[in-house]
């Protein structure tokens, strides 16, 4: 059984959402939200997929939503890696107070 016009077109915008509200949990840092998100997002993209190409959906359509999806997917990353680095910082400064704390403690005992 083929999908109707609305479901496939519907999919593919419940697909634009889940990698919307992805993209909103990276930004709040909350990465295992964005986690069981993107594997409900897989799901769907794997079911939109799996029957071949959609005869009701226009391929410019299908391909203005792969180009959208792409688009948060990038912003996604640049916020993981942002994040990344945000985290490094702070694990380097906790290193470097670490270090400090250790080095006034031999010299006290000096």
């Amino acid at each position: 059984m083929r999908s109707g016009p609305q479901d496939t077109s519907q999919r593919l915008h419940h697909i634009l959402g889940l990698s919307q509200a992805m993209l909103d949990l990276a930004q709040q840092r909350d990465w295992t939200a964005v986690d069981v998100k993107e594997k409900e997002r897989r799901h769907q993209l794997e079911a939109l997929f799996s029957k071949g190409p959609s005869a009701t959906l226009s391929r410019s359509s299908l391909l203005k939503g792969i180009n959208a999806i792409q688009a948060l997917d990038q912003q996604i990353v640049l916020t993981a890696e942002t994040a990344r680095t945000e985290l490094a910082n702070k694990i380097s400064a906790l290193n470097l107070s670490r270090y400090a704390q250790q080095e006034y403690r031999r010299n006290a005992h000096s």
